[in-house]
């Protein structure tokens, strides 16, 4: 009877939902997600966890919200690739600052605790990544067609991008090279525009 009188009480006030989940979100994002209860999340949002259990089922669908709201806000880098009332360049640099900006969101631990506690929600990630990898590619490929970049194969170039989305959300990887996600990213785009070598180097 508990239960039933439970679900009868549960709201789904989208708009609400969306609210928690933007204050929560930073919060999983700098500190991990292995140590937070319900009791926890209630205490951060100043609510009792009655209230909490009102709007969702369990701290995984937390976290599952959570996940999917910062994958909604990075897949908006198609758009920007995609917006032809842009220079084909300038498409490329908004659509990476769209990358870094919410990858930077991102410490090792919550990568880490994602990826041991909750493998569902990382092949999600991973199904992302490779989405993404076509993406760029056809983006590489008409660029290359219209003389936008220089003439190297999309294939390799999509490629180097997947290796490198893998490094990025490897916290093993991370931790080893004192990196965070933003510092990868930022060592990798530099490379990627201007190359290994010195522009005087012979």
């Amino acid at each position: 009877m508990g239960r039933k009188a439970l679900e009868k009480e549960r709201s789904d006030n989208s708009d609400k939902k969306k609210d928690w989940i933007k204050k929560l979100s930073p919060i999983f994002h700098q500190n991990g997600i292995n140590h937070y209860t319900m009791d926890h999340i209630a205490e951060i949002m100043n609510k009792s966890k009655a209230t909490v259990y009102k709007y969702f089922n369990s701290r995984d669908e937390i976290i599952e919200m959570c996940v999917e709201s910062n994958l909604n806000a990075i897949a908006l880098f198609e758009d920007k690739l995609n917006d032809s009332k842009i220079n084909y360049i300038e498409r490329y640099k908004l659509a990476t600052r769209i990358f870094m900006e919410n990858i930077s969101l991102m410490s090792t631990k919550y990568l880490e605790d994602l990826k041991k506690l909750y493998p569902d929600l990382w092949n999600k990630v991973r199904d992302f990544q490779e989405k993404s990898i076509i993406i760029l590619s056809n983006y590489y490929k008409v660029g290359i067609e219209n003389g936008h970049f220089n003439d190297i194969h999309p294939g390799i170039l999509a490629t180097s991008d997947q290796l490198f989305f893998q490094i990025l959300i490897d916290p093993q990887f991370l931790m080893n090279n004192q990196l965070t996600p933003l510092m990868a990213f930022e060592e990798y785009f530099k490379m990627k525009c201007y190359g290994m070598l010195p522009r005087n180097a012979k």
